[in-house]
């Protein structure tokens, strides 16, 4: 079980018998970060998220015990498939809110529901599609670290030491 914390606001809107809610999207590209938002304009941690048609489509579970969905941006003027043509889409980091709108049209206190990285992308004429798979046993480790003695994860035996492997003999030594 999931506890999570709520602030007042949000807790206030979910106890009403409707609400509306909209999902803010943020996409860590290395050319930088984009904010959208599903129709809404928001500031959410100085963030500006723009008023977009993006689709948030449903999250399913994996055997793997991780998630995979997908978000959908049409693509009217081109900026869409830009955007995923120009940068390096692989692995990017990925974080889904949910927001709801108050009786006042006021955005409450958003809740995070997805964490993630792209994990493929679909083009067509009228839009992109990026699945995205929650970080799980398949994304546990995002940003790849590689082994090197400056960050401290040096497992090699010493140059020069002998492997003994059945009848072989291996001496080891730095390339």
């Amino acid at each position: 079980m999931i506890i999570r914390a709520v602030a007042a606001d949000t807790k206030s809107e979910l106890s009403e018998t409707t609400s509306t809610r909209y999902h803010l999207v943020e996409l860590a590209f290395p050319a930088g970060v984009s904010y959208l938002s599903e129709g809404i304009s928001t500031v959410f941690d100085s963030n500006v998220y723009a008023a977009d048609a993006i689709e948030v489509r449903p999250f399913k579970w994996l055997p793997t015990g991780a998630q995979s969905g997908s978000i959908y941006l049409p693509d009217t003027s081109g900026s869409a498939i830009s955007l995923v043509m120009n940068d390096d889409v692989s692995d990017v980091q990925v974080t889904i809110h949910v927001v709801y709108l108050d009786a006042t049209d006021t955005p409450t206190t958003p809740i995070k529901v997805v964490s993630g990285i792209i994990d493929d992308v679909s083009i067509t004429p009228d839009g992109v599609t990026l699945t995205v798979i929650t970080e799980k046993s398949s994304t546990e480790f995002f940003p790849y670290e590689y082994c090197s003695v400056e960050n401290g994860f040096n497992f090699l035996p010493e140059d020069g030491q002998i492997i003994n492997w059945g009848a072989e003999k291996f001496v080891l030594r730095k390339a």
